[in-house]
């Protein structure tokens, strides 16, 4: 099979065009018509989300909410712009170093979101769990 050296920053990897051609443009792209979708719907439920609990923003559980769509809304963005440029790179309208670029935005931005989220969810589970546990104690929320 014909080999083709990439070089990558780090170091040079061997990969099989093919398989280069699957992985970087056709993955994203097969992807694509399902997630489109679910990040508008994620946009606008969270969007809906954010605005009902901003007037209680000062109180710790509403806050927690508010990060969670944050959070959610980062994660979002940065899988519409994966989809949208593999989308792109498929047809062929750009070059797929523009992936590449898209991808190293969904690191800063959306992996960020992942993680803040699952800290939010985490810290909004403890303080339903501790009022289950104790339900005279005010959470303050």
């Amino acid at each position: 099979p014909n080999h083709e050296i990439l070089v990558n920053e780090s170091r040079l990897t061997y990969i099989l065009e093919s398989q280069q051609e699957l992985i970087f443009k056709g993955g994203f792209y097969k992807l694509a018509p399902l997630t489109i979708p679910l990040c508008i719907l994620v946009f606008a439920q969270n969007t809906v989300i954010f605005l009902d609990f901003y007037r209680d923003r000062a109180k710790f559980v509403p806050s927690l909410f508010i990060g969670i769509a944050i959070a959610d809304i980062l994660k979002a963005q940065g899988e519409l712009i994966l989809s949208i440029v593999s989308i792109l790179v498929f047809t062929g309208h750009v070059e797929i170093a523009v992936l590449y670029n898209s991808l190293f935005y969904y690191m800063l931005t959306a992996l960020p979101g992942i993680n803040c989220s699952g800290l939010f969810n985490m810290v909004l589970t403890i303080t339903f769990t501790l009022n289950v546990a104790n339900p005279f104690q005010s959470s303050k929320g």
